[in-house]
């Protein structure tokens, strides 16, 4: 999170991608997350291969996009 701070990042968005399985995150991250996502512009995808989204790719993702059987959807941007 240090990174999204400095110049050379700051156009940079994070990419999250995973099966679904992903530990909710902790309070300190998803106060970060916001504020970064408040006053940094920052966005953050989650790429889930599956069909499995979690509370905590909820919490961590701008926008999650699903990826199975051989099709991407996507949610809205939040």
């Amino acid at each position: 999170m240090a990174r999204v701070t400095l110049e050379e990042w700051k156009l940079a968005d994070i990419l999250i991608v995973t099966d679904g399985q992903l530990a909710a995150p902790a309070p300190l991250i998803c106060e970060q997350l916001a504020h970064a996502r408040e006053h940094l512009g920052l966005r953050t995808h989650g790429l889930v291969i599956g069909d499995r989204v979690s509370e905590a790719m909820t919490a961590f993702c701008s926008q999650t996009h699903l990826f199975r059987g051989g099709v991407l959807t996507s949610s809205p941007m939040r």
